[in-house]
């Protein structure tokens, strides 16, 4: 059986502004793209860093709100199994 990823949402009790969901893929690549989607929809996430010149460098990475890494889309293997906290929902990308 080929390997499969999933990123799974999961809304808070007290929020239900949002449907749970779970989507599947069958590449990490994949996974990640949409992944990096769902967070570059999320105030609470921000990525690359920007340069003297104003230009986003270091495209690849992704920070919370307080300048926290939480991914390196170049290292996205050490991130199964990792939980995004997006505010009203939890965000899981998983190995199945």
């Amino acid at each position: 059986m080929k390997n499969c990823y999933t990123l799974t949402t999961r809304y808070n009790e007290c929020c239900q502004t949002g449907q749970n969901w779970v989507a599947s893929f069958t590449t990490l690549r994949d996974a990640i793209h949409q992944l990096t989607c769902e967070l570059g929809e999320n105030s609470r996430y921000t990525q690359g860093t920007i340069d003297d010149e104003g230009d986003l460098v270091d495209d690849h990475l992704w920070f919370d709100a307080d300048g926290d890494l939480v991914l390196d889309t170049d290292r996205a293997h050490e991130y199964v199994g990792h939980t995004f906290d997006c505010g009203d929902y939890l965000l899981t990308l998983a190995k199945v």
